[in-house]
């Protein structure tokens, strides 16, 4: 049983890394979900601000339309 909880602990700090990493993140920042309540911390603020891909993206469009 140990070896599946393990198993499965690895899969979802694979699948976290993946999900900073394509938001734009460092996938290492992955670490402040290990401390006990900056993890909640760090899951607001993830949720709630701007992703750097998403600033990207708007930069982009301003350069596409002309205005900045």
């Amino acid at each position: 049983m140990g070896f599946f909880a393990f198993l499965g602990f690895v899969m979802w700090v694979v699948l976290m890394v993946l999900i900073f990493k394509k938001a734009g993140y460092s996938g290492i920042q992955i670490i402040l979900l290990f401390i006990p309540l900056v993890n909640v911390i760090a899951f607001i603020w993830f949720a709630l601000t701007e992703w750097p891909i998403e600033k990207e993206l708007r930069s982009l469009k301003a350069k596409s339309t002309g205005t900045s």
